[in-house]
């Protein structure tokens, strides 16, 4: 029985159409490197390309390595989140704040001219004192 190598199987999958093909769709999207580590694992697995076991092999090797950046690309992604939760939080209380302030100068203006009015009420009365002095 012939031992398997890397240019070997490459060989292999060159010259089967049917096979070439698979492998194109099962990593047709990944990168020469992974490709590399997929094959590099099946011909330690010894395991050929007209075995049953290839395609599976190679759809199992696949999704490990596409899941070994899984837990990366979760952490990342609830921190993008937390910013955007965080920045939509900031400004949410700025409008709130900015209308809590407007409210509250406009109560103090308002609670002013009312007293303003008073005071200038008071001074137009006739007091006993002005009724006296005009008198």
């Amino acid at each position: 029985m012939a031992e398997i190598t890397l240019e070997k199987l490459q060989e292999q999958i060159t010259n089967n159409p049917e096979l070439s093909q698979i492998i194109d769709t099962a990593l047709g999207d990944v990168t020469p490197e992974l490709k590399q580590q997929v094959f590099t694992f099946l011909v330690q697995c010894k395991i050929k390309p007209n075995d049953p076991l290839f395609v599976l092999m190679l759809s199992c090797r696949y999704f490990h390595l596409l899941s070994l950046d899984f837990p990366k690309k979760i952490e990342n992604a609830l921190e993008r989140g937390v910013v955007k939760l965080n920045g939509e939080v900031n400004e949410k209380t700025k409008a709130i704040t900015n209308d809590i302030y407007s409210s509250a100068v406009a109560s103090t203006e308002a609670e002013i001219a009312k007293s303003v009015n008073r005071l200038l009420e008071k001074q137009d009365k006739p007091t006993k004192k002005k009724r006296w002095l005009n008198s």
